[in-house]
């Protein structure tokens, strides 16, 4: 498998809670590609009424996409074959990943670009406000989907550390 620098990941998730699972998981590379993407139907849980409004992915959409643990091994693989992981509020997404069953590696460093927004930001702020800050647009459909989000992490972080 390709060796990454970093990648930058984000999920779509059922809810918020330690009960939630992941239901949609992207990985965008350096350069801005997505890398990995894909859908994933819930193990345990069987609807996400409030997600569903922000997410905008119902329970009829995963009903043939595979599990996260038919999923595991791909993910897993994948999530170890970059020297970092980021994400904006990580801790939540390797929460929701690890409480699906699928873990990062130990080997696996992380950066969470949220603390360098509060810091430039003086205040915790959403991704959209960090992004709408500096003009940053969503494509169509983008927004609130994990590739989107992925791609958005990866602006904030080039623009937070004066890359943009």
């Amino acid at each position: 498998m390709k060796q990454y620098e970093f990648l930058v990941i984000d999920t779509e998730t059922t809810g918020l809670t330690e009960q939630d699972e992941v239901i949609e998981f992207s990985a965008v590379g350096p350069d801005g590609s997505t890398v990995y993407s894909t859908r994933i139907k819930p193990s345990r849980i069987c609807e996400w009424p409030d997600a569903e409004k922000v997410n905008h992915i119902a329970p009829a959409d995963l009903a043939s996409e595979r599990t996260a643990a038919e999923l595991k091994d791909e993910i897993e693989s994948l999530l170890a074959s970059a020297r970092t992981i980021v994400g904006y509020n990580l801790p939540f997404d390797l929460r929701l990943l690890s409480q699906s069953g699928i873990l990062i590696p130990s080997s696996v460093k992380t950066l969470d670009v949220m603390p360098l927004a509060t810091s430039y930001f003086g205040r915790r702020t959403s991704l959209g406000n960090v992004t709408a800050r500096f003009g940053y647009s969503f494509g169509e459909g983008e927004r609130h989907s994990s590739a989107g989000d992925a791609k958005a992490t990866l602006a904030a972080l080039q623009f937070l550390s004066g890359e943009a």
